[in-house]
């Protein structure tokens, strides 16, 4: 019983921390008791250890997005995009074929209704920005039911007809989303 915090503590309901992501980075401070916060806030340098987690996080968001692009190719079948021997002109004209199906939206955002799906396409650094965008059309053009791709150069979400690309939610981060319609 974790109604209360009084059950959770005489239960030891802290167990469960030790397999939360947060308690497990790398350069997280631990203390055990008042004393030993005290203790350590005394010899702390706030900026070192912030400076630590950055680095830390950058290397493991790094890692975690190159285990996905691998799983994204592999399942999705997307490994030939990322072939930095592809010749641009063949990706030019693959896109331009793929765009022929769709038309750009003038306001960016991400629809409030009909999400289906959703990956991250994060291109190798020498291939063309349009690698992603190529890549969310595709997604669309293979999943049951999509009608809407919106993609901000890293996500892709795909939409059904539900999806109202003229009343996008447009709140921070949204508004660059750039919103594709089938035609």
């Amino acid at each position: 019983n974790q109604s209360t915090l009084r059950n959770v503590l005489e239960a030891e309901g802290t167990s469960w921390i030790a397999a939360a992501d947060y308690y497990r980075f790398p350069h997280v401070q631990y203390f055990h008791s008042v004393a030993s916060l005290v203790q350590q806030l005394q010899s702390l340098s706030p900026a070192t250890v912030a400076t630590s987690m950055r680095r830390a996080s950058q290397k493991i968001q790094s890692q975690t997005l190159a285990a996905y692009r691998q799983v994204l190719q592999h399942v999705l079948g997307f490994g030939h995009i990322y072939d930095s021997s592809d010749s641009s002109d063949s990706s030019s004209r693959q896109l331009s074929k793929l765009r022929g199906n769709w038309n750009q939206m003038q306001l960016g955002g991400t629809c409030k209704n009909g999400f289906i799906t959703q990956a991250d396409f994060l291109a190798e650094p020498k291939s063309s920005p349009q690698v992603g965008l190529h890549q969310c059309l595709r997604l669309c053009d293979e999943t049951a039911g999509c009608e809407v791709a919106v993609f901000n150069g890293l996500t892709c979400m795909v939409y059904d007809q539900f999806c109202n690309t003229t009343d996008l939610r447009r709140e921070g981060d949204r508004r660059g989303y750039v919103v594709w319609k089938r035609t």
